[in-house]
């Protein structure tokens, strides 16, 4: 084979080499972008589980203060529209519950 022969073997090569070099690059690119995305949505599932959950206990113990005040569970389930298993579900949580103080309840800071 001549000496062009193999410059152009050796071109071809190295050619090959740079596209195979950038594919790969691609997709380590790709896989940590969807990583990335992956613990995006792990984070968003976290935060959104913990903040209804605290929604969950604020009205439960909303529920509890109307229980206080002399409402029945029927009347708290037509006022909150809810369902009497709900008010019983919220009632249990509530109790479940440290108690907190009337200021704690404005801020939402437990009793210390």
């Amino acid at each position: 084979m001549s000496e062009s022969g193999n410059a152009k073997k050796g071109t071809r090569r190295q050619a090959a080499i740079e596209r195979a070099r950038r594919r790969r690059q691609e997709r380590i690119r790709a896989a940590r972008e969807r990583e990335n995305a992956v613990t995006e949505a792990v984070i968003d599932v976290a935060v959104n589980r913990a903040a209804a959950s605290d929604a969950e206990l604020a009205a439960a113990r909303a529920i509890a203060r109307l229980r206080r005040m002399g409402e029945n569970q029927q009347s708290i389930a037509e006022l909150c529209e809810l369902t009497a298993g709900e008010v019983r579900a919220a009632l249990a949580l509530a109790g479940r519950q440290p108690a907190q103080s009337p200021a704690a309840q404005e801020t939402g800071e437990p009793w210390s």
